[in-house]
């Protein structure tokens, strides 16, 4: 994970400060067979009261496909590096508080999502 847009950081962060607008996951994949199908999904905890999140102290999430130009593709699948953008849906920084980023392979004929990874980290001073 990285505050930066690159094409792979050169060490994977799980803490970031106050005051991030956006945070970069990246995740290396091997010999993927669905790789045009992948969704990710982000999910925040904090210490945030009811009375703050009224106020604006939570907000919408949203995640965002970056780059599956990065990948490879060979008759054993798809590999390479997969990267997705976490940001506020309303702009500004992210709020402070535990994320989970899960990235699933979409539906198939079953109309269930597989999970394929999943990854924390934390903005600002609050943990769990």
């Amino acid at each position: 994970m990285s505050r930066e847009d690159t094409m792979y950081p050169a060490s994977d962060r799980l803490r970031f400060d106050g005051g991030v607008e956006e945070i970069y996951v990246y995740l290396r994949v091997e010999n993927l067979a669905t790789y045009g199908d992948l969704e990710a999904g982000v999910e925040r905890t904090s210490r945030t009261s009811a009375l703050g999140r009224l106020l604006g102290g939570g907000g919408e999430l949203v995640v965002e496909n970056e780059g599956e130009e990065r990948l490879a593709v060979s008759s054993g699948g798809a590999s390479g590096v997969i990267k997705f953008a976490v940001r506020p849906a309303s702009g500004g920084a992210l709020p402070s508080g535990d994320y989970a980023v899960t990235v699933y392979a979409a539906a198939g004929r079953a109309g269930q999502n597989t999970m394929m990874a999943r990854k924390y980290f934390v903005v600002g001073g609050w943990h769990g």
